[in-house]
């Protein structure tokens, strides 16, 4: 099974550090496909950091285009997403037809709850990022990404204070 990590130039060192943990764990290469642009070049193509003016735009660029480029080579992609994380999610099929990647999309875990994935965690002593030992339930890139706070919704840290949800990765639509 190919596995490769999309990194898009923002993500936090702990989720890169876990990368080469799975690696090391479970004897697999692990890709890390990034966008062609680095991110010092794409700032100053945008004038600074388009993710606090645009960032719609800046997820479509360093995460939907490369997820495009690896998805020219595949048949199909798997996710960890979960039904009970979103509303939008809640209505992912674990096997169906992913429209914008014009690819099968498979979500193993679509009907696992958040105590579900821990309880594996814990029994299997997968590892995970520690992030999630500091109040981040859900890790995405470092400038969008906070912990949560007690009470609030476990996707709550993900582009706090704007309008924002998804990347577009995992949204049901065909809009990026």
């Amino acid at each position: 099974v190919y596995v490769f990590n999309l990194d898009t130039g923002y993500q936090f060192q702990e989720t890169l550090d876990l990368r080469d943990r799975i690696a090391e764990r479970y004897g697999i290469e692990v890709e890390l496909r990034k966008p062609e642009l680095t991110v010092e070049q794409y700032e100053a193509l945008h004038g600074g950091p388009l993710y606090k003016t645009n960032p719609n735009q800046c997820c479509a660029d360093r995460k939907l285009r490369t997820l495009r480029e690896a998805a020219g080579e595949l048949d199909a992609w798997m996710s960890g997403i979960r039904r009970d994380q979103s509303p939008d999610r809640a209505k992912a099929p674990i096997v169906g037809w992913d429209k914008k990647f014009g690819l099968v999309k498979i979500s193993p875990l679509a009907n696992a709850t958040k105590s579900d994935v821990w309880k594996l965690i814990t029994d299997e002593n997968v590892p995970y990022n520690p992030l999630h030992d500091q109040g981040y339930t859900s890790i995405g890139c470092f400038p969008c990404t906070r912990a949560v706070l007690f009470g609030e919704d476990e996707r709550a840290g993900r582009w706090s204070g704007s309008a924002k949800t998804e990347c577009g990765l995992h949204s049901l639509d065909d809009e990026d």
